[in-house]
């Protein structure tokens, strides 16, 4: 494909290129600009993450019958792997870790001081 006068290398590749507007949906452009959107998302997996983590501890000593081990090993970096190769960042949206890190950043254990102490 060549180029007209004037035209740059990006004109061209935008004219290859077929973009789509999700948010030409009602529905789904309400459910982005709301703000409990995302934590609508991440608390069923910062649940599953918590059951992770105390059948590790507590559930049966057998590995392949403990749902940690095959919840993480066989789920986990299967699901991942194709969530992030057909998605793209979309992860980072939902991941659970992120999630309790925001909330407890939100709870302000910490507070700022302002001014001189």
């Amino acid at each position: 494909m060549s180029l007209e006068p004037g035209e740059t290398k990006r004109a061209e590749i935008e004219k290859l290129c077929t973009r789509y507007n999700l948010f030409r949906f009602g529905l789904l452009k309400m459910a982005f600009k709301t703000r409990y959107f995302q934590f609508i998302l991440q608390l069923p997996l910062v649940f599953f993450l918590v059951l992770v983590i105390a059948t590790g501890f507590y559930g049966i000593p057998d590995p392949g019958q403990n749902l940690a081990t095959v919840a993480v090993w066989t789920v986990w970096w299967t699901g991942i792997i194709v969530l992030i190769l057909t998605m793209g960042a979309t992860w980072c949206l939902v991941c659970p870790w992120a999630a309790v890190a925001d909330w407890v950043e939100r709870l302000s254990f910490w507070k700022k001081k302002i001014g001189i102490t």
